[in-house]
């Protein structure tokens, strides 16, 4: 295959069916020179030959027919790898696996799920049990349009919304597990979210009521230099606080050439925004509250054109993406650059060089502190621990 660029290195896999297989020891590298050809590899994978096995039972040890079984990865947002049903005595399985280690994962028609991992074959029988699931329903107030209206677990954003259905001015969510839940509904000119606590198999009732509107005006500045930048893309969601909302205010804005944009009649409920932009320029976010009034919001991009490429691989590091300002992270790649500097999961971002990061999101941190070790190869990073600032040196090799 081909063309591949050098001087590089890169990852190899091999799949089959769209399935990743697994390399019988570590597969190697691909190394491309800057000019010649790459040496030939042979990669040898191991036979798909295991197989899966278990139950899927309801909180009262009954089986549960009908439902569908997906086997993944462990991580997160994995591909899914394979796909089954129980029968009707709530049994599955599986074949043509490897050792894995893999996920499983239970979903009844009613919208209760269940999940096990790590698991690695061969492994005796899977037992998934299915939990009692609530229902969210009320009552739409104030609302000139038919709002969406989604849920979603404060345990974490893990991309699992639940939409409501809506009829005759009410709305009713089904399939929620026992725990705590957003609730958000949004139109182009109105929102309103709560956050409720369902204990079961029970129906809670929440009323909605639509906020009024406002006009909120704003800046895209490049945050090394404090130009603006000129065509990007903003669009505005419900803010919760502690979470990314899956719910978004219909409509995109696009900045001018003072990189200023207006989003009008929206709502005037806590919202956050975010832009993208197209080429060497890098969006950003920034929130809205509610008690705004007529200050002028700041969200801070990245222009890159003409700097060298932002490889934000290199850092060795993964962000969270349960809220666009988290700046913290949750995983770190094993003697990559972020371990080398002592960087932890749970860290957060606070200052790369002298300057914050405070009024920063996730993705201008990972391409600000990219594009700063494109040059200088070395910075000093201050991270929050457990409340402590910690300061550290990142370096790449």
């Amino acid at each position: 295959g081909g063309p591949l660029r050098g001087p590089a290195t890169y990852r190899v896999r091999v799949t089959r069916s769209g399935f990743e297989l697994e390399p019988r020891s570590a597969f190697a590298s691909l190394v491309v020179p800057e000019r010649g050809t790459p040496l030939p590899l042979l990669l040898v994978v191991k036979v798909q030959d295991k197989e899966l096995t278990g139950t899927v039972v309801d909180g009262s040890g009954g089986p549960v027919r009908d439902a569908r079984v997906i086997v993944t990865r462990p991580e997160r947002h994995s591909d899914t790898l394979a796909t089954t049903s129980t029968s009707n005595d709530g049994s599955f399985v599986v074949r043509g696996l490897g050792a894995g280690p893999y996920a499983v994962k239970a979903l009844a028609p009613s919208g209760s799920e269940a999940e096990a991992k790590p698991i690695a074959l061969p492994a005796g029988l899977v037992r998934l049990v299915l939990p009692e699931v609530g229902t969210i329903q009320g009552a739409l107030s104030g609302f000139t349009k038919t709002p969406t209206i989604m849920a979603w677990s404060v345990a974490g954003y893990d991309w699992d919304f639940h939409p409501a259905t809506i009829a005759g001015g009410r709305f009713v969510i089904q399939g929620l597990s026992r725990g705590r839940y957003h609730v958000a509904a949004s139109t182009p000119e109105a929102a309103a979210q709560a956050t409720v606590e369902v204990k079961g198999a029970e129906i809670v009732e929440l009323d909605l009521v639509a906020s009024s509107q406002r006009t909120i005006r704003a800046k895209i500045l490049d945050f090394v230099t404090g130009k603006p930048l000129p065509g990007m893309r903003c669009q505005a969601a419900p803010d919760l606080g502690d979470t990314r909302s899956p719910v978004v205010v219909p409509g995109v804005t696009f900045s001018n050439e003072a990189g200023e944009i207006t989003l009008a009649d929206v709502p005037a409920s806590p919202l956050y925004m975010w832009c993208s932009g197209e080429g060497a320029y890098r969006g950003g976010v920034a929130r809205m509250p509610a008690e705004l009034g007529e200050k002028i919001v700041t969200v801070w991009g990245l222009d890159a054109r003409g700097k060298p490429s932002l490889d934000v691989r290199a850092l060795g590091l993964t962000m969270a993406d349960d809220h666009p300002f988290s700046r913290r992270v949750t995983a770190v790649d094993p003697r990559g650059a972020a371990d080398r500097a002592g960087i932890q999961p749970g860290d957060v971002f606070e200052k790369i060089g002298e300057r914050s990061v405070e009024a920063c999101g996730n993705g201008i941190v990972r391409n600000y502190l990219a594009l700063v070790l494109t040059d200088r190869r070395s910075i000093p990073v201050t991270l929050s621990r457990g409340g402590a600032a910690v300061p550290v040196v990142f370096a790449l090799e």
